[in-house]
């Protein structure tokens, strides 16, 4: 993880996360950090929140990362539960969603298992795509494009 500055837009997303009304009186933590990392190419950035609100002046927190089209999935999957770690050893509570049940298990062999699902499911998606000769063109994510372009 980097002490880069975060730009105007990553700023902008992670204050509308923290606030916890999402509406026209926002409710702002009195104290916010952010860590954002990058597990490795492909990879979208891992972004964490950790926030004291006045109200009850407890902290909260999230994160979220997705690094299913990592270039090294596994090494860039583990890296990540290798940084949450660090945050659950510092008993900070949290509760970690992984769709690759890594967390969980600590077990590579169910990770590929759930990378393989998804990427099955992916291809069958995009072999839908093919199939109805669907135009992807203009804001299309990249790894829809490159799908459909693996399959051309």
């Amino acid at each position: 993880m980097s002490g880069q500055p975060v730009d105007k837009q990553r700023l902008e997303w992670l204050m509308f996360l923290a606030d916890k009304n999402k509406g026209e009186i926002h409710l702002l933590p009195e104290e916010m950090y952010v860590a954002i990392g990058d597990p490795g190419p492909g990879s979208e950035k891992a972004y964490f929140f950790l926030g004291r609100y006045s109200y009850d002046n407890r902290w909260e927190g999230w994160g979220f990362c997705k690094t299913q089209y990592a270039e090294h999935f596994v090494e860039s999957h583990v890296l990540l539960i290798e940084w949450l770690d660090v945050f659950r050893k510092s008993r900070v509570n949290i509760d970690v969603f992984d769709e690759g049940n890594y967390w969980e298990t600590q077990d590579v062999t169910t990770l590929l298992g759930a990378y393989e699902r998804f990427n099955t499911a992916l291809d069958s998606f995009t072999g839908v795509l093919q199939k109805y000769e669907a135009k992807i063109e203009g804001a299309a994510p990249d790894y829809v494009k490159h799908r459909k372009n693996k399959l051309n």
